[in-house]
């Protein structure tokens, strides 16, 4: 399938891999990107110890995708392409949710916090963001 290729030459099943950002006490599991086709799913699991911090616009993680892909997300106000809650839960099954927001900051995607948040428990958390890119 990796030689799949759209009307302009682009081959349309490709991956790689986010980057996180790096923040004392964060670990990341699962962190990567891929487009099917003409679906793009961005993925992070993170693990983040009791006590963590983070503020608003903190970094999450960021992704440097081809420019023939950037070129055809289309973020609303302010750059931001989605604005989502993320939950992250603990050994014992209670949560926090926080707010995320996905944006395109000059050649890069970004996921960055929404508000401010202290971990009261090490908790685990997974994000995912579908994107369409179309083949126009």
């Amino acid at each position: 399938m990796e030689g799949i290729l759209d009307k302009d030459g682009h081959a349309r099943f490709i991956e790689g891999d986010l980057t996180v950002a790096t923040k004392e006490g964060v670990t990341a599991t699962y962190s990567k990107w891929s487009l099917s086709g003409t679906h793009l799913m961005l993925v992070l699991a993170l693990t983040i110890d009791n006590g963590v911090e983070y503020t608003n616009g903190n970094d999450i993680f960021s992704v440097d995708l081809p420019q023939w892909i950037r070129n055809k997300i289309f973020p609303t106000r302010l750059g931001i392409i989605e604005y989502k809650a993320a939950t992250a839960i603990g050994q014992d099954y209670s949560t926090q949710s926080f707010g995320t927001y996905l944006w395109k900051d000059g050649s890069l995607l970004k996921l960055n916090k929404s508000g401010s948040l202290s971990l009261t428990a090490e908790r685990s958390l997974r994000i995912q963001f579908d994107l369409l890119i179309d083949n126009d």
